[in-house]
Formats: structure tokens, sequence, C-alpha cells
């Protein structure tokens, strides 16, 4: 064999060579590449749940305007956007508070369990300034709302929550210059 046909093979391999090396890198996405892929994944679903949580806080704000003493419980889902944050929050008359005494039992009276009543023995100069009520957060009804909301495949969803036991009981008195706190 002449050396110009051995210099035309080495030179015909090399080229076979380099341009098969090309393609697997072309085939194969750098790191960088793929990164910013995945990021940009994760942050068009997180701004996607992002849009469907406020959909849905706008949603429930228009219900809770004519039914101001209703209460919601909202389930937003971590699962896809691997965020971690709240799961679950409440919207609408979970911690309702009251200016008179009659509006307080009116609310109280359908409670179960303690329920704060006004001290038979009370010095007469103190009136009833103000009383606030804070929901149980009842966790089966938030288990339940989250097994609903994956079976039905929703990200954010919220349900009506009817509870029926005071968290927290706080009236407050007053003589106007000194306060008188209850708390259960």
């Amino acid at each position: 064999m002449k050396t110009t046909m051995k210099l035309a093979i080495a030179t015909i391999s090399s080229m076979l060579l380099f341009s098969s090396m090309n393609i697997a890198a072309e085939a194969a996405p750098s790191p960088i590449v793929k990164d910013i892929a995945v990021k940009t994944a994760a942050a068009k679903a997180l701004i996607a749940k992002e849009k469907m949580e406020k959909e849905e806080m706008d949603r429930l704000d228009k219900i809770l305007e004519k039914n101001p003493d209703d209460t919601y419980c909202v389930y937003v889902s971590n699962d896809k956007s691997k965020k971690s944050g709240m799961e679950f929050f409440y919207m609408g008359a979970s911690s309702p508070e009251f200016n008179t005494y009659a509006d307080y039992m009116k609310k109280a009276s359908t409670l179960k369990g303690t329920v704060l009543q006004q001290p038979s023995v009370m010095p007469e100069e103190y009136t009833f300034a103000k009383g606030k009520l804070h929901g149980e957060i009842d966790q089966q009804f938030q288990k339940e709302l989250k097994a609903e909301a994956k079976k039905k495949g929703k990200e954010v969803y919220s349900k009506k929550y009817n509870w029926s036991k005071a968290d927290s009981i706080k009236l407050e008195y007053t003589n106007g210059e000194n306060n008188l706190i209850l708390i259960c």
C-alpha cells in the first residue's frame, strides 16, 4: 500500500471517529441544561399552583361575602411542588369576635364542650367589652379533605367546615381603666 492510500484511510477513519464523538456529545444534554430544565418545570408548577390557590381564595371570598359566619378549610398539596408549607388553612369565621355578650352566647350555645359564662359575681362597674372564640381544628376532617382532594386529583381543594367545639375562648370586661380577661 502506498503512503498516499494509508494517509487517506487514516484521514477518513479520523473523520468518522470525530464525527461519531460529536453525535454522542450532542445526544447527551449537559448537566447544566438538564438542571435548568428541571428548575424551569418546577417553577412553572409552583406558579400554576399559586394561581390555583389564589383563584380558590377569590372564589371563597365571594362565598364568604354572602355568608360571613361560614368557615372553609383549604387544602394545598405540596406533593408536586415539593415546597414545604402549610397544607391547610382556614378562611371565614374560624375565630369570630363578638361585641356583645348576647352575640357571644348565641354562638357559644351551639358548641359542645366547655363554654365560658358571664360571672355571676362581678363588680358593677365592669361591662362586657368583647369576646372571641377560636374553633377547634379537627385533624380527622383534614385527613378526609386531603384524601378527597387526592381522589379528585386536585392540588388546591376546599370544603365547608362546621366546627362544633371551641379550642379557646376569651371574654374581656372593662371598667374604663382596667380590664378583666377570662380565658378558657
